[in-house]
């Protein structure tokens, strides 16, 4: 790993964390962070640290993600790029709406499956 290689490293949930609640997303601050913004704040703070801690700013920084992290490197090559040294965005995953219906309609077929019910075949 980077780290184990003696990287400095940062990682972040970008303040949601992975469970099915969709109500953070009433939350117009929680949508910022979620967006862009957690990335823009951790990008910043970790370079302050590595500073701090090291008496001088990294001398590359690197960006990689996949799915919500891979949408995030997407909006870091935006939003962000002269921040980066590099970005990997890997499978990205854009299209959120989309894949919040696709994991109400799985939560609701293994419901389903609880009751006795085949979801396969209807029966």
């Amino acid at each position: 790993s980077a780290l184990g290689m003696g990287f400095a490293v940062i990682s972040s949930d970008a303040g949601h964390e992975g469970d099915q609640n969709p109500l953070f997303g009433l939350d117009p601050q929680a949508r910022l962070d979620y967006g862009y913004r957690a990335v823009q704040v951790l990008t910043a703070m970790a370079k302050q640290v590595i500073a701090v801690a090291y008496g001088k700013g990294p001398d590359t920084s690197y960006f990689g993600g996949c799915s919500n992290g891979g949408r995030h490197a997407m909006v870091a090559a935006a939003r962000d790029a002269a921040n980066y040294d590099g970005i990997l965005a890997g499978d990205p995953g854009f299209h959120l709406p989309k894949a919040a219906l696709a994991a109400m309609a799985t939560a609701q077929q293994l419901a389903a499956l609880s009751d006795g019910h085949d979801v396969a075949s209807g029966l």
